[in-house]
């Protein structure tokens, strides 16, 4: 039977754990030596971006944006719930940004994000309430899903270029193409299939387009927002690393128990 009252009370412990500062650190620190390899050399390249930055408080933000955008990724790799934490810090520098660039479809896809951190929040802390776990488990996507997922997004595409060109935004074909492609993705990780990264990796790919351009027209924050974007593709072909071989090792337990 559905229940508000039920689905609330999930959510409410949820945005606990996630706010809660022994959880936040002891997640930090169950990360392997290579996860925190991965997390220095990423955090020291944008605060190297920071430093030589000319544009001085628009590079700062890109470095503080930078941070909480590489620890949430590192964390949504190993499936743990304080992503979200990050998360949200993550997404409110980004629109910033995004806003000083006039980046219509990163705008709207920032907005996106931060709504789905919350419902993000929610699906994870009961996903590992019934399977009494910290982590979450990788799932794959059914071949309909996929198909419709795409329709999905050359639909959601050429309605953001419109909508974009209304609105006077810069680089509307690139830009457009993040909203539709980062809503897959978001849906996708909110959900637990470990076939977010592809669409990441394209957001990251275009991403890196964008802010190259951006920094080659003196763009707020460019250096740091291009060396950032360059950091999550990275961490985009660790994530893919990570999910699919979770799901694999998942998949020869089942068979052998079978």
């Amino acid at each position: 039977m559905f229940s508000i009252r039920s689905h609330m009370d999930i959510f409410l412990r949820g945005m606990k754990e996630v706010f809660n500062p022994k959880r936040v650190w002891d997640e930090l620190k169950s990360l392997d030596i290579n996860e925190k390899l991965l997390l220095f050399f990423m955090i020291f390249s944008v605060f190297l971006a920071f430093i030589f930055d000319s544009n001085g408080s628009g590079g700062l933000l890109g470095f503080i944006t930078g941070v909480f955008t590489i620890v949430n990724l590192i964390l949504i790799a190993r499936g743990k719930l304080t992503n979200y934490l990050w998360g949200i810090g993550s997404c409110v520098s980004w629109l910033f940004v995004a806003v000083n660039n006039l980046l219509v479809g990163d705008i709207i896809s920032q907005s996106f994000h931060l709504m789905m951190q919350f419902v993000g929040i929610y699906a994870w802390e009961k996903v590992m309430e019934h399977a009494s776990t910290t982590e979450i488990e990788p799932k794959k996507l059914s071949r309909k899903a996929a198909i419709l997922s795409f329709v999905g997004a050359i639909v959601l595409y050429f309605a953001m270029v419109y909508i974009s060109i209304k609105a006077g935004g810069n680089l509307v074909w690139l830009s457009s193409a993040i909203l539709p492609a980062s809503i897959i993705a978001q849906f996708l990780m909110t959900y637990g299939y470990s076939s977010q990264w592809i669409f990441w990796l394209t957001v990251n790919i275009i991403n890196i387009i964008i802010w190259s351009i951006r920094l080659a027209e003196s763009g707020s924050s460019a250096l740091s927002m291009l060396v950032l974007n360059s950091m999550m593709f990275i961490n985009s072909l660790y994530g893919i690393y990570v999910w699919y071989a979770i799901r694999d090792k998942m998949k020869r337990i089942l068979n052998k128990k079978g």
